[in-house]
């Protein structure tokens, strides 16, 4: 059995366009049909997805959308563990912490743009001018 050589490109993940590295990020998004939440590391450039053929759900293998992507950060109120991601949509959803399975509610923020869970909303320190 022979073994196909991997290019650079398609190993490291460099964009042939420009040459730079696309790092892969999680994405999230919904199934529209039978609801699930499909969780999927994707090459992510200016929000949008680069992907090649279709995305489809393994529960019930309708096509899942990757457009209208928002980043996104998640705590786990339990273990302190961190996320970050894009979710497509706005709407709110719940995901379990992949350390201790606790739930963690992730919502939108339509100021910022921005998923993020609870518990992180107003705990940025801002810095006082002195």
């Amino acid at each position: 059995m022979k073994l196909k050589a991997l290019s650079k490109n398609k190993r490291y993940g460099y964009s042939s366009e420009n040459s730079k590295c696309i790092r892969k990020s999680l994405v999230m998004t919904k199934c529209s049909e039978c609801g699930k939440i499909a969780i999927v590391p994707l090459k992510v450039k200016d929000n949008k997805v680069i992907v090649h053929g279709n995305l489809v759900c393994l529960n019930c293998g309708n096509k899942l959308q990757t457009d209208n992507l928002s980043r996104g950060e998640g705590k786990c109120a339990d273990c302190g563990s961190r996320i970050y991601f894009y979710a497509q949509g706005t709407q709110d959803f719940e995901i379990h912490c992949q350390q201790c399975s606790s739930p963690i509610d992730l919502m939108y923020n339509a100021g910022k743009q921005q998923f993020r869970s609870a518990n992180l909303f107003g705990s940025r320190k801002r810095k006082h001018k002195k």
